[in-house]
């Protein structure tokens, strides 16, 4: 659904939505969760449970931080969750949560569970009962989490503080980091976006606990926004200042690059918490809804394609997501019933793609991800902290379908991210008590996502055998977006927490790709890429003796590099040996734990254990293949 005439259209949204906890209408589908789940809590899962099978969830840092170190208390039965309603001319809150929520939340915040969450909201505050005594440590965001307690306890004093911290915001005190600054936000536009949605969000929480007067100007001081235009990356390169209306009707830059998708949550979620509210002017409400929605659909298919590539490196598509574009994906269902879950089954791979890339460290520190774009250690790590790289999880739970939740919980649990969750920001706070799921038991990945997955829209190509531990073997590959390299981009393999390249192909910059390459898939992962005469072979079905066989035609422009940084010392873990059929080279690897399997050449046909490899000249393929 799009834009319609305005405010007496608002009502005409009235499709069966969710607020959280709502059950989602969101792409996705497979298995129910299966087996005994613990409860998803603050905490990741130190406490139990095998890949898959859930384990109860307790405080990981063992109550250093004043809370209960294991509260094993069931969480609430909450009951089905209302419908959704039509929003109402000067209804708050909105954005996140609707006022018939506030039931089940606040029987959320009154478990165990729920109030450890909460506790970990106010200690972000500075204690959350006072103003914060230290501003070294002052968030844009102070109000918002203000906010969220006062509508849960209704107490008059939390609206005021969050009226006290929105004004320290409005007189332009400056974030913790310092470039987040309302009346001259320093750096790249991702920061003047990320900026708005502060005011944004506590306007909303608190609108019925301040004065009108207050509440007015707040408006109005958004909707007239404007600041000093930089006039670097990312900014205008005319005009001296940047306004609201430019940056929802015509935000600068490109949906490609990390700068543009906050400007869209930044001015999306001002346009969402002003529209219909006394004095504001709903043909002005309207135009930059219009905006704003036409410009979410630019982020969706000019940065973001349809299985969670962005255009450039994972790490840029983590400031998009994270700098207020998917709670932007959040609160359009939660206020308009506008479900861009069910609409775009690419969006819920905003976060369901970390799901996929995440590997355990072998060195047991903080979790790495393939980096595609060919950073020179092939890896980066996944650290949960400041506004564009914390919450990822806690948002993106309001951003999934209700069917890949299970993955995420087990994610979290698995690879122990609570430990890493950033405890700094109120709203990531915030967003793990309003959006986590608590008692939904966990599902192994493997049981809920393809193994292989394809993006269509920049070639992003990926084989992941199991979700499991460090062991774990994945490959992949960007033939589109942005990349380091040119020409050619290399394929990455990495397994038994090691890493090296295998190949290189061709690489296409332009969007959308222009050609689709031949691709044949496994259940359990393996596949075949053939593209511009280079073929990928992957088999994980153990046939060759290997926990994975690999075979490549094509060049190794990836041999170019140093060696020494861009690839780990397989040892007794990995073998590869390069091949003739006829004149076509061949390489091959395989990865095992055990004992290398051979690798001859019988006529036309390679012969690794019980498995052989062909090549007609076009493609690579096995002897044996899993459906």
């Amino acid at each position: 659904m799009r834009a319609v005439g305005w405010w007496g259209s608002l009502a005409a949204l009235t499709l069966a939505a969710c607020s959280p906890g709502r059950p989602m209408r969101g792409a996705g589908g497979g298995p129910g969760a299966g087996g005994p789940g613990g409860a998803f809590g603050a905490g990741g899962s130190d406490l139990g449970g095998s890949p898959g099978s859930g384990g109860q969830i307790g405080d990981l840092d063992g109550g250093a931080d004043g809370l209960d170190p294991m509260d094993l208390s069931p969480p609430p039965d909450l009951g089905p969750p209302p419908p959704f309603q039509p929003l109402a001319a000067g209804e708050h809150p909105r954005l996140f949560f609707r006022s018939y929520d506030l039931p089940m939340l606040k029987a959320k915040a009154a478990s165990g569970q729920g109030a450890a969450l909460i506790a970990r909201l106010k200690t972000s505050l500075g204690g959350g009962e006072a103003p914060r005594q230290d501003m070294s440590a002052f968030t844009l965001w102070d109000g918002f989490g203000y906010g969220v307690l006062y509508q849960l306890t209704g107490e008059q004093k939390y609206a005021d503080l969050c009226q006290q911290a929105t004004q320290r915001v409005l007189d332009g005190t400056p974030d913790m980091m310092s470039q987040y600054n309302w009346t001259m936000p320093g750096g790249y536009m991702d920061i003047t976006g990320g900026t708005m949605t502060s005011v944004a969000m506590a306007y909303d929480v608190c609108y019925a606990g301040w004065p009108e007067a207050f509440r007015t100007m707040v408006a109005s001081r958004m909707l007239s926004y404007q600041c000093p235009n930089n006039k670097m990356e990312g900014w205008p390169m005319s005009g001296d200042v940047v306004t609201l209306e430019q940056m929802a009707l015509m935000p600068p830059g490109d949906p490609g690059v990390w700068t543009f998708g906050p400007v869209v949550a930044g001015a999306g979620l001002i346009t969402l918490a002003t529209m219909g509210d006394p004095g504001v002017d709903p043909a002005l409400s309207s135009r930059l809804l219009a905006g704003v929605q036409k410009n979410i659909d630019r982020v969706l298919t000019e940065g973001w394609g349809d299985m969670g590539a962005f255009n450039r490196m994972a790490k840029q598509g983590a400031i998009v997501s994270n700098t207020g574009f998917v709670p932007l994906i959040q609160a359009m269902r939660v206020a308009l019933n506008q479900d861009y879950v069910a609409e775009r089954p690419g969006v819920e791979w905003m976060t369901l793609h970390w799901v996929f890339d995440l590997m355990a460290d072998p060195k047991g520190q903080t979790p790495r991800f393939p980096d595609r774009h060919d950073a020179p250690d092939l890896y980066e790590q996944f650290l949960q902290f400041g506004v564009r790289y914390g919450g990822t999880f806690e948002q993106g739970f309001g951003a999934i379908s209700d069917a890949m939740k299970p993955a995420l919980v087990w994610t979290v649990q698995t690879l122990k991210l609570a430990s890493l969750q950033d405890a700094l920001y109120p709203q990531h706070l915030a967003f793990a008590f309003i959006n986590t799921p608590l008692g939904l038991p966990s599902q192994n990945p493997g049981q809920l996502l393809p193994h292989v997955l394809q993006d269509h829209v920049f070639g992003a190509y990926e084989f992941r055998n199991r979700w499991q531990d460090s062991n774990d073997i994945i490959v992949t590959t960007m033939l589109g977006g942005s990349p380091d390299e040119t020409q050619t981009t290399s394929v990455i393999v990495w397994g038994f927490g090691l890493r090296t390249t295998f190949g290189s192909l061709p690489h296409v910059e332009v969007r959308p790709r222009p050609r689709v390459e031949t691709l044949v898939a496994s259940k359990d992962g393996s596949g075949i890429l053939s593209v511009g005469g280079s073929s990928l072979a992957v088999d994980f079905s153990g046939a060759s003796g290997a926990e994975a066989l690999l075979a490549f035609v094509g060049t190794r422009d990836d041999l170019k590099a140093t060696s020494g940084v861009r690839r780990e010392d397989f040892g007794a873990r990995a073998a590869s040996a390069t091949v003739m059929l006829g004149t076509t080279p061949v390489y091959v690897m395989t990865l095992q734990s055990g004992v290398a399997p051979a690798v001859t050449v019988a006529g036309d046909k390679i012969a690794v254990g019980g498995q052989t490899v062909s090549w007609n000249g076009t493609a690579l393929s096995f002897g044996a293949m899993s459906p």
